[in-house]
């Protein structure tokens, strides 16, 4: 059990150097004329589908849950595939950037209702 353990902390370490690189190309900033809003995610699931990649928060904000990065830019969404991951493994948060009008993430799978693309994420 104790070796588990010490494998677990290696892989997750190494996840995290990993990260810290992925951060700034996963919050790239919005061009100056689009509404920026940011929330705090505590993770409470984390998926991959073949169209994009998602993490439910377990605190809604005006009833947006999930924040979902599209797979068409396989990069930015390993990259937030392995954020997203990190944070729900190591109990860390997020903070995601969106645009709360953007209901363009119905186009891979997000509901209107509770779902919007994230366009930055940082590991906090």
């Amino acid at each position: 059990m104790f070796r588990l353990r010490k494998i677990h902390a290696a892989v997750l370490a190494a996840a995290l150097v990993a990260a810290s690189a992925a951060t700034s190309p996963a919050a790239q900033p919005l061009a100056p004329t689009q509404v920026m809003a940011t929330t705090i995610c505590t993770p409470s699931n984390v998926a991959e589908f073949g169209n994009r990649v998602h993490v439910h928060c377990t605190t809604a904000v005006s009833g947006i849950s999930y924040f979902a990065v599209a797979t068409s830019n396989a990069n930015r969404a390993a990259h937030a595939l392995s954020l997203f991951s990190i944070a729900l493994a190591s109990g860390r948060d997020l903070r995601i950037y969106y645009d709360p009008a953007n209901t363009g993430g119905t186009a891979v799978g997000c509901l209107a209702a509770d779902c919007r693309l994230a366009d930055g994420v940082e590991l906090l």
